[in-house]
């Protein structure tokens, strides 16, 4: 009985940390109207860092710690339900002692604590080929860190022994088998199955590359469009089916289309709307693929290469747009985006759904956005060098099956 409890306790604490983390929202300003002269050039830098990636919405929109998500209270109840094998023990434990020490029983708790963090600097560099379309190119160079650790609490397991102990033998060689280091069956395990060991490994690499274009459609009284087109190339690395914490969203081609519209509601003041769309080409790559429902963490045997569509996301936003004075500006929005579910080809389908579970995502977004510009002023030859500078912060408010994440952005323009 012992053996199937350490299959069960081997199986829980592996699946609960293949977590596969990318922020559902986009690392982009709030898009306007605006394109550049003709024959204009412009160099962007923006550097942004994601914070609260220890937390996610759920399936049923509630959110949740990672650890709270992920850590596994040991107790009878608990075993029972998870492994009916151990039922037999608390049965025991009830049949030869007092006081119902089975229902009792609580081998202690499995902490499994994880810290990802998303850094990332955006070089842009763009080109106005005519008075309405704008043409350039961004290399994301990304920051990836996931500190990954797993650690053991103690339960009443002495205690219980203690008051059993020689009354009966079977109960005996029972409870001395559990007497193990839970957090130790975590990490040979993880070896045994060709997984590559975790902890802190910070990584820094190429993301993705896009080819940027931006057409002004014109401008009707006081009503202004854009259409600004991304190619996304797969530059970025492919996710390593050996590591747990695997970066998703990147090594994709994908083309991304928003139009914007500006309204002019005063002098200083216009409406934003914003609807896009990313569609996604399906890809192959190699996955471990689970056998059930059950097998969270399979074999290294069960590499399969298969076709996967990650599925096309939707966005929609609306905000305003404020200028204070020549120099001053701020924008607000409110952006919702879903994400359709993942298509997973090459295997049977009742394998190939256990990789489509759950990836459905949808989230809230409040966006604030101020900008110091000297472009204005440049103009009106009040000063020397056209550059600004602009600070974002986008926050998840809610969502399903997304990390309640919040993007701190900071971006330097310059001219010429």
């Amino acid at each position: 009985m012992n053996s199937h409890i350490l299959l069960f306790l081997r199986r829980t604490i592996l699946w609960s940390v293949t977590i596969l983390i990318w922020p559902l929202h986009q690392a982009l300003a709030i898009e306007t109207t605006l394109v550049l002269p003709k024959a204009v050039r412009s160099i962007q830098v923006r550097h942004g860092n994601y914070q609260g990636l220890d937390a996610r919405f759920t399936d049923s929109g509630e959110l949740h710690s990672l650890s709270d998500l992920y850590s596994i209270e040991l107790n009878a109840k608990n075993l029972v339900q998870l492994e009916p094998a151990a039922r037999d023990l608390v049965q025991l434990l009830n049949q030869y002692s007092s006081f119902q020490l089975g229902d009792q029983l609580h081998l202690g708790k499995i902490n499994i604590s994880l810290e990802p963090e998303i850094k990332y600097t955006l070089p842009v560099l763009l080109y106005g080929v005519s008075s309405k379309w704008t043409v350039g190119f961004a290399v994301p160079v990304i920051e990836y860190s996931h500190r990954l650790s797993v650690s053991h609490s103690a339960g009443n397991l002495e205690q219980i022994r203690s008051q059993v102990a020689g009354s009966v033998g079977e109960v005996d060689a029972a409870l001395a088998r559990l007497n193990t280091d839970y957090a130790q069956v975590f990490y040979q395990t993880l070896a045994a199955k060709g997984y590559r060991p975790v902890g802190s490994h910070p990584e820094q690499f190429v993301g993705d590359v896009q080819l940027i274009s931006a057409y002004h459609l014109g401008s009707y009284e006081g009503l202004s469009q854009t259409l600004r087109m991304y190619l996304s190339l797969p530059t970025g690395p492919q996710p390593d089916p050996d590591e747990l914490t695997a970066l998703e969203g990147l090594h994709h081609w994908g083309l991304k289309g928003s139009l914007i519209t500006e309204m002019l509601l005063a002098p200083s003041r216009k409406f934003i709307g914003i609807a896009s769309y990313q569609a996604i080409a399906p890809r192959e790559r190699v996955r471990r693929v689970p056998l059930s429902a059950s097998d969270r963490l399979p074999d290294a045997s069960q590499k399969m290469k298969i076709t996967e569509d990650t599925g096309d996301t939707l966005a929609l936003a609306a905000g305003i747009s404020q200028n204070f004075g020549t120099y001053w500006s701020a924008a607000a929005a409110y952006q919702y985006e879903y994400k359709f579910a993942d298509q997973i080809a090459g295997v049977a389908s009742d394998r190939a759904q256990f990789l489509e579970a759950h990836t459905e995502k949808n989230a809230h977004l409040a966006r604030l956005e101020a900008t110091y510009s000297t472009v204005n002023a440049y103009q009106l030859g009040r000063a020397s060098i056209p550059w600004s500078v602009s600070y974002e912060v986008a926050s998840v408010l809610s969502g399903h099956n997304v990390e309640s994440s919040v993007l701190h952005e900071i971006g330097l323009y310059l001219y010429f």
